[in-house]
């Protein structure tokens, strides 16, 4: 098969979501732009981490340095916040988390009075317990966690799965995000709600205030939620990064520098895949004709 084309380094792609733990390792940000208004935010690297473009706005925040935090080393003690990703397997990540000895850094952290946010399964590993009484996630037990929110979670054997919206009860600032987790977590911190929506109240605040957790993923894609929740750990230092705004830039972008590169026709041709092009009330629609499909229609009615 003939080299059509090269397709050179696309620094745009660098800002698109990123898959889980494939490059989490390099998703770690540049230095930022202000030293005085640095702020560090750690995020272990759990062995099954899970949902990591949880934290891309995060690391497109000028202000802020995220660190993903490799296996074998502490969590840095200079940390502003420390959020304890979703996964895979909370059990499982819960005994790699302590293989990693960063149980101990995790509670020094809150004990200093600084914050730690859990996101699904980093907020079920938050809590005092976690029953496995079904063998959800292989053979059935019940494990300590790491006592930093007064709550415990029994896992379930169905799935939650849903698209929400609401606000944050702690800043008020409206959020949008999705659900995907089993288990039911529950316990008296839960009187303290981190997030409202239309089908109730979601997570647990400790009681003071520095350790919460909840079961909603994209919170940081929320432009308003984001920026307040980085003023609370230092007033001013939230820019004024209009996330998904950037987002669509940056496919503008890869879509640009793409058409720039490939030679579309030609690899159309290839491909033996064609072009049409109708004129419907002064406005050009077109069509891409795939001769597989066709071929596949026509074999599927003989």
């Amino acid at each position: 098969m003939a080299l059509r084309d090269v397709i050179p380094c696309l620094k745009s792609a660098r800002r698109l979501p990123q898959e889980d733990a494939v490059v989490v390792e390099q998703l770690s940000n540049e230095t930022p732009e202000t030293e005085e208004q640095i702020l560090k935010i750690a995020v272990p690297m759990l062995s099954r981490i899970a949902n990591s473009d949880d934290y891309d706005p995060l690391r497109m925040e000028r202000n802020v340095e995220l660190v993903f935090v490799p296996p074998g080393t502490p969590i840095p003690r200079d940390s502003d916040a420390v959020i304890l990703p979703g996964t895979n397997s909370t059990l499982g990540d819960l005994r790699f988390l302590r293989e990693q000895g960063w149980d101990h850094d995790i509670i020094a952290h809150a004990r200093a009075g600084r914050k730690v946010i859990g996101l699904c399964g980093g907020y079920q590993i938050l809590g005092r317990r976690i029953r496995d009484l079904h063998g959800v996630e292989g053979p059935p037990e019940e494990v300590d966690g790491l006592g930093l929110l007064d709550v415990e979670t029994e896992m379930l054997t169905d799935k939650t799965v849903r698209p929400l919206s609401g606000e944050c009860l702690d800043n008020r600032k409206p959020v949008v995000g999705y659900e995907i987790h089993m288990g039911k977590t529950t316990g008296a911190d839960t009187q303290r709600r981190y997030i409202r929506t239309a089908d109730g109240e979601d997570g647990a605040v400790s009681a003071d205030g520095n350790v919460v957790g909840c079961y909603v993923h994209g919170l940081f894609r929320s432009d308003s939620f984001r920026a307040a929740w980085l003023n609370q750990l230092r007033q001013g230092v939230a820019s004024e990064l209009l996330y998904l705004e950037s987002v669509e830039q940056a496919l503008d972008e890869l879509a640009y520098e793409l058409e720039r590169a490939l030679d579309i026709d030609a690899l159309l041709a290839d491909a033996n895949w064609t072009w049409t092009c109708q004129i419907e009330s002064g406005i050009f629609k077109w069509n891409l004709r795939n001769p597989f499909e066709t071929r596949m229609k026509r074999d599927s009615q003989m």
